[in-house]
């Protein structure tokens, strides 16, 4: 198990890793910065176990979407490589057809459980976090309680914190490029609206642990 304190001094929290290495594990990678930072944990678990990233997760899947989703995980997961210096499987995506529109709520949701049902995965994890109230506009529908749905299968080892304990795990753990490759943005493919609460969260964050964000997506 790996524990982490992060966030801003008014505002801390421990995040805590621990992958079971006897099962067959997959992640969600969105092409965003949570996933990828959760990513990152993992493998850092792992190896503190003892075992190789590759033995343990098994599939890195991914919902194509409207915002570009699919374009950015290949070379994320590649930072994440070199950063460790391990073997980790490509991007398996999971594409219904006239399925996916957003990045949050309940088509996603009918993905993750399309790909509970056709992949032999003991444990997937996903790196979605609170939603920020102090943000206006439309919040996002993510999972409010701590051990998120189906306790043993899904995994939300995030789902306590917010956007800038993210920000903060990404600094520790010296994987900031993250920004330069990541996409936040869900209402462009390319680039950042600025205006949806993706784009506004992420800025908060940033702004919130006094970094400058590198990135443009």
């Amino acid at each position: 198990m790996i524990q982490i304190q992060c966030g801003p001094l008014d505002d801390q929290e421990i995040v805590e890793i621990n992958v079971d290495t006897t099962k067959t594990v997959g992640l969600f990678l969105s092409g965003g910065i949570d996933s990828t930072v959760l990513l990152s944990c993992m493998c850092k678990d792992i190896i503190t176990q003892g075992k190789q990233p590759k033995d343990v997760i098994k599939y890195i899947f991914n919902i194509p979407k409207h915002d570009g989703a699919e374009l950015y995980p290949p070379n994320l997961i590649q930072l994440v490589r070199d950063k460790y210096d391990i073997e980790l499987p490509d991007i398996t995506r999971v594409r219904i057809p006239k399925l996916h529109q957003r990045y949050h709520g309940e088509k996603v949701w009918q993905s993750i459980l399309y790909t509970l049902d056709e992949y032999d995965v003991d444990h997937t994890y996903l790196g979605d976090q609170r939603s920020n109230p102090d943000l206006e506009g439309t919040l996002p529908v993510r999972s409010q309680k701590i051990e998120g749905p189906m306790p043993g299968i899904l995994f939300f080892p995030f789902n306590h914190t917010k956007k800038s304990h993210i920000i903060d795990i990404m600094f520790q753990l010296g994987i900031e490029r993250i920004a330069n490759l990541s996409h936040s943005c869900t209402e462009t493919i390319t680039g950042r609206c600025s205006k949806c609460y993706h784009c506004r969260e992420r800025a908060w964050a940033f702004n919130t642990m006094a970094k400058i964000d590198t990135g443009n997506g």
